[in-house]
């Protein structure tokens, strides 16, 4: 989801629900050889008729290759390198619904639907 369309999802959700709670965080991880990936994460939660809701956009750089490093040795494990775009970013979306027996966060499943031929 580009950035365009996730402000104009904000907009519709603050029309539709109200006010919304936005927040966002960096992380950083590292893949097996060390290389540092930065993870950045957005979220807002809302109050819906069916409960308390979080929608979530992770942006991270896209990952154009994997590289596996193996060893001959044996209780060595191989290690994996990823190589990252320096200009690409891939976002994934995330729609959760706050569990109150649980107290956490739930990921909320789209139906599937059989295919049908």
């Amino acid at each position: 989801m580009q950035d365009e369309q996730w402000e104009n999802l904000i907009d519709s959700l603050e029309i539709k629900f109200g006010k919304l709670e936005r927040k966002r965080r960096t992380t950083m991880t590292t893949d097996d050889i060390g290389h540092e990936m930065k993870n950045e994460e957005e979220w807002l939660e809302f109050e819906t008729p069916s409960g308390k809701m979080r929608l979530s956009r992770i942006t991270r750089p896209m990952i154009i290759d994997k590289k596996f490093h193996y060893t001959h040795t044996a209780k060595a494990k191989g290690k994996v390198e990823y190589v990252l775009s320096e200009t690409e970013k891939s976002h994934r979306v995330v729609l959760s619904q706050w569990n109150s027996l649980n107290n956490d966060w739930q990921e909320v499943q789209a139906p599937s639907e059989d295919l049908k031929f």
